[in-house]
């Protein structure tokens, strides 16, 4: 999850009680997220909050480029032709903000099982 501590904080609150199968690793700034993803761990999905960051495009393509993990946008933007463009550069989808606790676990599970099927030649 890439935002603010307090973002990351409910983000933990709300996923972690769910049923225990998720850990959630928090960063405050893109080059903490990017020295996370250069190590040898494999994360399931990372969580992109761009909202405010100037350059929003780039840092997701870079976010994207960094890792084999499937990149999910969850957002308050409104820019459908940016949300457009983020998604054609290989995100997996987005969420919008502002979003209850058990639309974004069900979310993040969707796209989970989206990518293992894929992975499995199911889709």
């Amino acid at each position: 999850m890439i935002d603010e501590p307090e973002s990351v904080n409910q983000i933990r609150k709300y996923i972690a009680p769910s049923n225990g199968e998720y850990v959630v690793t928090g960063t405050r700034t893109i080059p903490e997220a990017i020295k996370l993803l250069n190590k040898d761990k494999q994360y399931d999905l990372v969580l992109l909050d761009l909202q405010y960051q100037k350059g929003r495009t780039s840092i997701c393509k870079k976010i994207i480029d960094q890792t084999t993990s499937p990149v999910v946008l969850l957002t308050a933007l409104d820019n459908i032709e940016e949300i457009v463009n983020i998604l054609n550069m290989g995100c997996r989808g987005f969420i919008k903000k502002p979003v209850k606790s058990s639309r974004l676990v069900f979310r993040i599970k969707e796209i989970l099982s989206e990518v293992e099927d894929k992975s499995r030649g199911l889709l």
